[in-house]
């Protein structure tokens, strides 16, 4: 099985998160009609490792701005609201060389666009990871792992109870409902990885899909369209020669249909448009990875490219060249789309890139942009 994992350094690895699927992600921004300019947030390598967050206005003029400003720690996995953000990091309180020191802790922590000293929401002596707000931002989702067992936790941010919601042997992906009244849970159980709805009013969950692992097939990566209707996934297969396919769950029949084409290797994230008529979404092609034994190298050969899907089944190629085009994120009106640009798919930085919908290049915002990088478009 494929995925970016194979392109960029994967810090899940370490942090024993999400076992299939990539979560990773680059940030964006573009000149809105009707309402000014909009923020591209994403994150970007200090020294070493570490990493901040930064936005940049879509306006070319504007400076970078750095939102968390520390060298020392890794400022991942973030999420956006209108004022908050919040995001996972391994800062703590000292500060020394701990020369035994064998991992490191993910702990959830709180800050305002405007930027200033991030606050700790959630700090305990197990990791705590990918953030994710509600629409209202009242709210903050996380996973929590604590052996045997990973959990969904929510948070108050006022004040700052946690509530357990699903338990499962792993929580793999999770998405708010826009209205901010249920989640789409994607569980990993010992025969099957299930999707799950959990209502937050009644806290009470309800299976609505399920793969069997009998193939190894399993599911990764899951995103809830605009108007609550659909519910995109991604199928890992279990055949070595099957790609990973992006597919569409209709809440209204609970069935599900194919996005993607047989020979794409989708990639997560997948950015629905504002009108949830279609998505974006990034899939290898041609794509085969070896060590060459007489130049000591690793070898990626191939491309990746951004693709847009009605939910009719339509589809068209965004992009073009032997490049890796990344992590598409539509614009808040829908009329251009942020990714991540390099030369070829062994590069571990990018450039934050903007395109119309017909794939005409219209700007760089910044590079180099962190290979793991989330982006948000507000």
């Amino acid at each position: 099985m494929l995925s970016t994992q194979h392109l960029f350094h994967n810090i899940k690895k370490t942090l024993h998160i999400r076992q299939l699927g990539v979560m990773a992600g680059f940030t964006g921004c573009l000149f809105l009609s009707t309402h000014g300019y909009a923020d591209i947030y994403f994150s970007a390598k200090t020294v070493g490792p570490s990493s901040s967050i930064y936005s940049k206005s879509s306006a070319t003029s504007a400076p970078i701005k750095q939102i968390t400003n520390d060298n020392r720690w890794r400022d991942l996995a973030f999420d956006v609201g209108k004022n908050k953000i919040v995001f996972m990091s391994n800062r703590h309180t000292n500060t020394g060389i701990d020369l035994r020191k064998q991992s490191e802790q993910f702990n959830i922590y709180l800050t305002s666009t405007a930027g200033g000293e991030p606050q700790v929401l959630a700090n305990t002596n197990l990791d705590e990871t990918y953030p994710k707000l509600n629409s209202s931002e009242t709210i903050v989702a996380y996973t929590l792992k604590e052996q045997p067992q990973e959990q969904l936790v929510l948070l108050d941010i006022e004040t700052r109870k946690p509530i357990t919601t699903i338990k499962a042997a792993a929580i793999i992906d999770y998405s708010w409902h826009p209205q901010n009244n249920q989640i789409a849970v994607i569980t990993d159980n010992a025969d099957n990885t299930n999707i799950a709805i959990y209502d937050v009013k009644k806290q009470k969950s309800s299976q609505i899909f399920s793969l069997s692992k009998k193939d190894n097939s399993t599911l990764s990566y899951i995103s809830w369209a605009p108007n609550g209707k659909n519910l995109a996934f991604i199928v890992n297969p279990g055949k070595p020669t099957a790609k990973r396919q992006l597919k569409l769950l209709s809440l209204a029949t609970n069935k599900a249909s194919s996005i993607s084409q047989p020979d794409q290797e989708v990639q997560s994230p997948v950015s629905w448009a504002p009108d949830s008529k279609s998505l974006a979404y990034s899939a290898l092609l041609n794509y085969k990875y070896y060590f060459d034994e007489t130049t000591y190298k690793k070898v990626y050969e191939g491309e990746m490219h951004i693709f847009v899907a009605d939910t009719e089944g339509a589809l068209r190629q965004v992009t073009t060249g032997k490049h890796l085009h990344n992590k598409p994120e539509f614009s808040p009106d829908g009329k251009q789309i942020a990714f991540l640009f390099a030369e070829d798919l062994s590069q571990h930085t990018a450039a934050l890139r903007l395109v119309d919908l017909n794939g005409k290049v219209l700007n760089e915002l910044f590079k180099p942009v962190h290979g793991n990088s989330e982006i948000v478009w507000k």
